[in-house]
């Protein structure tokens, strides 16, 4: 599909969107921009995720080692999230 360069442009909100991205990552809007299209460029979005990998990376054990969580320990977890969704939930759970 041809795109024509000069049909593309950016409204008021895409451009604030852009700036607040720049800002929170201390970078140039022109670097942010890069770094959000990049992995189309590389083909990356159309690999599988291994997620045994991820598993790894993410919690350093083997899939196999993963025990399940009850749910006082998630809270006790989620209490120490500062600033977060978690604070939120927490709240709202001590008020019932």
């Amino acid at each position: 599909m041809a795109i024509d360069l000069n049909a593309i442009r950016l409204s008021e909100e895409d451009k604030l969107l852009l700036l607040r991205a720049a800002e929170a990552g201390g970078k140039t809007w022109r670097e942010t921009l890069h770094e959000a299209l990049s992995p189309y460029e590389q083909g990356i979005l159309d690999d599988e995720v291994d997620i045994d990998e991820e598993i790894r990376d993410v919690f350093g054990v083997e899939p196999n080692e993963l025990k399940p969580v009850g749910l006082e320990r998630v809270r006790e977890i989620l209490s120490k999230v500062p600033g977060s969704l978690a604070d939120d939930i927490i709240a709202e759970r001590r008020r019932r």
